[in-house]
């Protein structure tokens, strides 16, 4: 009995094809899951703070919501990376305009709050593209103001 003729060949050929186009079938991944819905995170209504006010979200007052620091006459909710800049040498920052001392790369106190007049051009561009990193980063809650 001769069962590889030319026929039974082709037969089995057509099997394992018929086989693999069905195990492709049924054989697909899942369809993905939608994605939860994100709770809808209610927009800060923006607002002015005197120096004064800043202050006061430096982070310390656990009933007190965000911690805030001033860049370039915009305040910015720095919570989102709360670990990072409440612990350590950037807590500093915190509840302050930070703008003369990211310009100079200053974590010193005494640089805190400075006027930014007599940075050089490198020193503002170094500001500005710390502001650039905050504007995509952080949440913007208003302007700093002068103080009374």
């Amino acid at each position: 009995m001769d069962f590889l003729t030319l026929e039974n060949a082709l037969w089995l050929v057509l099997a394992v094809i018929i086989f693999l186009i069905i195990k492709e079938l049924f054989n697909k991944p899942p369809p993905p899951r939608p994605a939860a819905a994100r709770p809808v995170k209610e927009p800060i209504k923006q607002r002015e703070f005197t120096p004064e006010e800043l202050l006061a979200y430096d982070g310390k007052d656990p009933d007190r919501k965000g911690i805030l620091v001033a860049l370039n006459g915009n305040v910015y909710d720095l919570t989102p990376n709360a670990k990072m800049y409440t612990a350590g040498s950037y807590a500093v920052f915190l509840g302050h305009d930070i703008s003369y001392c990211l310009a100079k790369m200053s974590l010193k106190p005494e640089d805190l709050d400075k006027p930014i007049d007599g940075l050089t051009a490198s020193e503002l561009d170094t500001m500005y593209e710390w502001q650039a990193k905050y504007e995509i980063q952080y949440e913007k809650w208003g302007k700093l103001v002068k103080g009374s």
